[in-house]
């Protein structure tokens, strides 16, 4: 639907109301009683298409004539934009964005393409100047960066990560501030073994009287490069 394609005879502005509009329903004609076939009218025609243009475009969509899905799409985005604040973060079972969303992947953004979002961005702690975020992108992974500070800024990147709800005051995960990174740990243990030492004296040939006593230590575990758990790759999405 866009640039507002016509086989011939466009305009540069677009068609007036009608003054004298014939309301009702359309009809094939009578020519028996002279009634004329409905003739919808270049506004007619005019305003539908504009309605549907300016849902695609309120969905963040740019209009293109070739795609004929562009209005289902919208519609499908604006029910999630309203069921959905900007800002959720969601998991997704594959690797297919949605309208409406971002891959959080670390990406820098348009300021005025996602003028929502942004606005969004800027009541947020977790907002930080572009050189912290770049000399410290693990630690402030969880973060958004204020780009090149004019025209962009940049999301979090959470992939390969794990969330956790922060703990707010409860004391659980005391001390921990919106959108910070914490690196993997285990909770201070120890692992105890004992057995019991034998020696026996006398001779090769025969053997003497034995005594021994019990012996303790501590052993190290071996693994892997992390501590995880079982888990399913999912993608990280934020609606925007």
């Amino acid at each position: 639907m866009e640039p507002r394609n016509y086989k011939y005879g466009a305009v540069e502005t677009p068609p007036q109301p009608l003054e004298n509009p014939s309301f009702g329903f359309p009809t094939e004609g009578n020519e028996a009683i002279g009634l004329a076939a409905t003739a919808p009218g270049t506004y007619w025609h005019y305003s539908i298409s504009e309605e549907m243009r300016n849902v695609i475009v309120a969905a963040g969509l740019t209009p293109d004539y070739e795609d004929l899905t562009q209005f289902s799409q919208a519609i499908q985005s604006l029910i999630i934009s309203n069921l959905l604040p900007v800002g959720t973060v969601l998991p997704m079972g594959g690797d297919v964005v949605p309208n409406g969303f971002f891959k959080r992947n670390g990406a820098e953004v348009s300021r005025s393409t996602y003028a929502l979002h942004w606005s969004y961005v800027q009541t947020v702690s977790n907002l930080v100047d572009q050189a912290v975020k770049d000399a410290s992108p693990e630690i402030y992974a969880g973060y958004y960066g204020t780009g090149d500070g004019i025209s962009t800024y940049t999301l979090p990147d959470s992939r390969g990560e794990y969330p956790r709800f922060w703990d707010d005051g409860r004391g659980v995960d005391a001390g921990r501030l919106i959108g910070s990174w914490q690196g993997d740990a285990i909770k201070a243990h120890t692992h105890t073994y004992s057995f019991r030492a034998t020696v026996f004296e006398g001779s090769t040939s025969t053997p003497g009287s034995g005594s021994g006593g019990v012996n303790t230590g501590t052993t190290n575990s071996t693994g892997g490069s992390e501590n995880r758990v079982r888990s399913t790759a999912l993608m990280a999405i934020e609606k925007y």
